[in-house]
């Protein structure tokens, strides 16, 4: 007798690459340091409301992330070790053309063409924050 394999779990291609970018994305995150919670970010910053955490994404000075349950998380590279958003990180923001958070982490913990194969959040802690900019800007969105 052959078992033949059930069909309904098997995944198609456009499934097996969506995976594929969410774990990437996680690596991403993990690789670069974490993400702290809207509590932790909070109390990084100095016992802040979510409102004031809230108004500094709308503003793009900071950048979250969600996570598989639709919780905000904000990766902690954005940040320096005083806990402020790293300098020159809202001019990035502005310059890319995404406000995806996962996309804003891909293009900052990446490897990048136009900055000699550096990552970008490495030039950005390295206060290089003109040449960031100008890979910010001639970076592309897919499909759009």
């Amino acid at each position: 007798m052959t078992i033949k394999p059930d069909k309904s779990c098997e995944l198609g291609l456009l499934e097996r690459l969506i995976l594929r970018g969410r774990e990437n994305a996680k690596a991403d995150l993990k690789g670069s340091g974490g993400a702290y919670s809207l509590d932790q970010l909070c109390s990084l910053l100095g016992d802040v409301s979510g409102q004031a955490v809230s108004k500094l994404v709308q503003d793009k000075a900071i950048f979250a992330v969600t996570d598989d349950d639709g919780n905000l998380l904000f990766p902690a590279a954005q940040f320096s070790d005083d806990g402020r958003p790293l300098s020159g990180l809202q001019t990035v923001l502005g310059a890319l053309p995404s406000d995806n958070g996962w996309y804003i982490l891909n293009f900052l913990v990446n490897h990048h063409h136009d900055l000699d194969g550096a990552k970008p959040l490495k030039r950005l802690q390295a206060r290089e924050v003109d040449i960031v900019v100008m890979a910010a800007r001639r970076t592309g969105v897919q499909g759009g």
